[in-house]
């Protein structure tokens, strides 16, 4: 109904007698009694709107989207602790619906903040994913100031055009945008298992592994590879120039969730399963180099970004 629309769309409070708008085709050819029920059917579903409007008000979306397979349910299951969600390449693990979680530190009355969880956008080959993360595109009118866009880029891959489209749109001064690079180790260990041997017969042959002149080599390939990443995220989610943004270019972090980089820490049960770092350097260089966070500072930086 427009008139309730309207109602619901009004600035807080509600305009004190917004009842006798909905009711005025009505009042003239209604029964006294009639009109009594009207009024205070009226009553309860507009108190029941201011309500809703209330919670709204303070509710909080974490929106997590990227392409397929780039860590989306794996940040919620490693840093979240949202477990019942499953992750992974396998069709099991694909996620196939938007799904909402309570933040560990939200509670749905006091403190409503979700974190959702949507399919990867930008599959060619399952379209309806990507019709399902579009329906969030109207969230933002809905919870003004109340949306932060989580989008997570697999380091070393272009994301698809519709994935593309998706974040520009779902970017808007009204959502606050967070990017999160995943899979920077593997990435570096792809380059430099190819420029390796090269460095070894040129600029450093005879040099021993242990020289400094090694590690210096190194951080110009990691400085290069994160213009790399830097410039494809910018690609992505621009730089803050675009017509309607806020201004400002998107906070960028780095996480290595899985494999060899997030073995350092794990616990006693964890460390027998777990991958080893291809050099002992490679862990201190690559964190050094990228900033990467752990998962302790992974949730404290989206955390404080929620205004948790």
């Amino acid at each position: 109904d427009p008139k309730v629309h309207a109602a619901f769309n009004s600035p807080v409070p509600l305009h004190e007698d917004p009842w006798q708008v909905l009711l005025s085709d009505a009042q003239g050819a209604a029964s006294a009694e009639a009109v009594g029920e009207r009024e205070r059917a009226a009553r309860r579903a507009l108190s029941s709107l201011q309500s809703q409007r209330m919670v709204l008000a303070r509710t909080r979306l974490l929106v997590i989207g990227g392409a397929p397979d780039v860590g989306k349910t794996t940040i919620l299951r490693e840093v979240f602790g949202c477990r019942h969600l499953m992750a992974g390449l396998s069709r099991s693990g694909r996620t196939e619906q938007i799904a909402f979680s309570l933040h560990p530190e939200g509670d749905e009355r006091s403190c409503p903040v979700y974190m959702v969880d949507t399919p990867g956008f930008g599959d060619g080959e399952c379209l309806y994913r990507n019709d399902m993360a579009r329906l969030l595109l109207g969230a933002g009118s809905w919870l003004p100031g109340g949306v932060t866009l989580l989008w997570v880029v697999k380091a070393g891959r272009s994301v698809r055009q519709e994935a593309d489209e998706f974040l520009r749109n779902m970017a808007a001064p009204r959502s606050a945008v967070l990017v999160v690079v995943t899979h920077m180790d593997k990435l570096f260990e792809e380059r430099y298992r190819e420029v390796g041997p090269h460095w070894r017969e040129g600029p450093l042959k005879g040099v021993p592994k242990d020289d400094p002149r090694w590690a210096k080599q190194r951080s110009l390939l990691m400085a290069e590879l994160k213009e790399e990443v830097a410039a494809g995220v910018a690609s992505i989610v621009g730089a803050g120039e675009e017509e309607g943004s806020s201004g400002r270019p998107p906070e960028v972090a780095y996480a290595c969730l899985g494999g060899w980089m997030a073995s350092e820490g794990a616990d006693e049960e964890e460390e027998e399963f777990a991958a080893r770092p291809p050099w002992p350097w490679a862990h201190r260089e690559l964190t050094a180099a990228f900033g990467i966070r752990s998962r302790t500072e992974l949730r404290s930086w989206l955390d404080e970004r929620l205004g948790l």
